[in-house]
């Protein structure tokens, strides 16, 4: 198994034993071992034929998710009559070019900032 994909199930396994221990009230401990449980029993029943159909229907729940999660931040900020069809292009990359400049600027202020503690006589 590939380590992003060791990650990723390592980081679903937790968030569902979260969530079961909060649902249940059981301890994290607990819940995660139930998880465990509940997918190396679902996966030796059912096979790569199960495993291929849970991960299917994660992809279109996941997908659906993104769409209307999407469509509501669009309509949030005026619709995509507000953006305009440029708007819609443009918008991501000016997002994107800003978060670049202010790391680029934390950057510089950090570097300065500790140019400054080296030149102060002690």
């Amino acid at each position: 198994m590939s380590a992003p994909a060791s990650i990723y199930l390592l980081i679903v396994t937790q968030g569902a034993a979260i969530l079961l221990s909060d649902l249940t009230e059981l301890p994290y401990l607990q819940s995660l071992i139930v998880v465990w449980l509940s997918y190396t029993v679902f996966t030796m029943y059912s096979g790569s034929k199960g495993v291929i159909l849970t991960d299917t229907l994660m992809f279109l729940l996941f997908t659906g998710a993104s769409l209307v999660f999407a469509y509501y931040i669009v309509s949030d900020l005026g619709g995509v009559a507000a953006l305009g069809p440029i708007g819609i292009l443009v918008g991501p990359m000016v997002v994107a070019f800003l978060q670049t400049l202010l790391k680029i600027l934390q950057r510089e202020m950090t570097d300065l900032g500790q140019m400054d503690q080296e030149q102060q006589p002690t």
